[in-house]
């Protein structure tokens, strides 16, 4: 079905993580299944840029943020107003009437919607991936475009003007029924106004990796028959990297041959203390390593026994997937957000109580030992009955013609 309607994606950054890479995955679908026109807005930029610009038109926001072009005699008044406030001769409240009857208003929004126009044209639709970019989708409200919202963010992540997003969007497609419950709960959003979208993955992407190794045991020179375990994602607070150095240093005490692997970068102030010490923590348990983010994270969980999800809070996450494309068994907190709708404790993984590292070390000591079975191939099975980017994309794309009339 030909169609010259546009939707503008927004998305707050490039980077290979969870939220930009559910974005490319979507763009990628729409780009070969619809013939929508697409285009992409993001805050920043990052190294997903160019495979982005494989599937939309990109644009940086800070490339492209409005600014008020003065005139030299503008620019002295405007100069002299902003040292008077500085002195504190005048309000600011003061000093900004006055230079709005002598400069004139800038309307951000209006120009905003220019530049917007003037690079992608009319916009018929805009899917937000993010909370964090509801300033952005607030200032496109002259573009005339209905507003739907992916929500794959929960307590500790939403953006503080969530409440300028809800009322900016017309439906939300959340990841989990964690998101969905806890949205309902915290802003009293109206079942109806938010529908089920799971995080999904392109299970012949990591088929065509398959002939592709990465020889992790002997680059890092670990036994041939090493067993490794692994956590991934940024080393902050609510990733719960702190909780993984933990059961790596309890397992430590016990069985000395487990290796744990952190595979991702630092982001969380948070954790500043913490990060600082990792140096020290290495030298004194040489069982534990930290390896920054990586282009293909999945050659090394291809490589890898048992894989720990210790967030504390997350929606849906989308290495759970990549994981379980590998066919690796997964343990996981309870009551962490939505890992529990996939990870089903002795059926697709194993579930132990909330923060409770003593139970994840036990786990992962009768793994070893052969007492627990490895459940990989259960969960590989589930996401490729129900995990699929090809699902999911039907659906959005069954909601957004219903929307455009198509």
């Amino acid at each position: 079905m030909s169609t010259d309607k546009t939707i503008l994606f927004i998305g707050h950054e490039a980077t290979r993580t969870g939220a930009p890479k559910s974005l490319l995955q979507i763009i990628r679908w729409f780009k070969v299944n619809t013939s929508y026109n697409l285009k992409l807005l993001l805050l920043r930029g990052g190294e997903l840029c160019e495979e982005y610009a494989q599937y939309a038109t990109v644009l940086l926001y800070e490339n492209i943020k409005p600014v008020q072009k003065l005139s030299i005699k503008n620019r002295i008044i405007h100069k002299v107003f902003a040292l008077i406030e500085a002195r504190h001769k005048v309000s600011s409240k003061t000093t900004n009437k006055i230079h709005r009857v002598l400069i004139g208003e800038f309307n951000f929004q209006k120009r905003l919607a220019e530049i917007i126009e003037q690079h992608f044209g009319s916009i018929n639709l805009i899917f937000n991936n993010t909370t964090v970019t509801a300033d952005l989708v607030n200032n496109l409200i002259l573009l005339d475009a209905p507003v739907i919202s992916r929500i794959a963010e929960m307590g500790l992540s939403y953006s503080p003007q969530f409440d300028v997003l809800n009322r900016r969007t017309k439906h939300f497609f959340v990841v989990s029924k964690a998101v969905r419950d806890d949205l309902i709960k915290r802003y009293s959003i109206n079942p109806e106004r938010i529908t089920i979208l799971y995080g999904t993955i392109y299970p012949e992407d990591e088929e065509n990796k398959g002939i592709e190794t990465l020889n992790i045991r002997e680059k890092l020179a670990f036994g041939k028959n090493s067993f490794i375990v692994m956590g991934s994602g940024s080393r902050s607070y609510r990733k719960g990297v702190d909780l993984f150095v933990q059961v790596a240093i309890q397992t430590y005490k016990i069985n000395k041959d487990i290796i744990f692997i952190w595979l991702g970068g630092c982001d969380d102030k948070y954790l500043g203390e913490f990060i600082k010490e990792e140096k020290q923590i290495i030298k004194e348990y040489s069982n534990l390593y930290f390896i920054n983010s990586v282009p293909k994270p999945s050659l090394y969980y291809k490589e890898i026994n048992l894989f720990l999800m210790t967030s504390r809070e997350d929606p849906f996450p989308l290495v759970n997937l990549e994981v379980g494309l590998q066919k690796k068994t997964i343990i996981s907190f309870e009551n962490n957000g939505g890992s529990p709708e996939l990870i089903k404790d002795g059926e697709t993984g194993y579930l132990v109580p909330f923060l409770d590292t003593s139970a994840m070390t036990d786990k992962i000591l009768k793994i070893y030992n052969g007492e627990e079975a490895s459940l990989g191939e259960n969960l590989y099975k589930e996401i490729i009955s129900n995990y699929t980017q090809e699902s999911s994309g039907q659906l959005l794309k069954k909601f957004i013609n219903k929307e455009l009339n198509i």
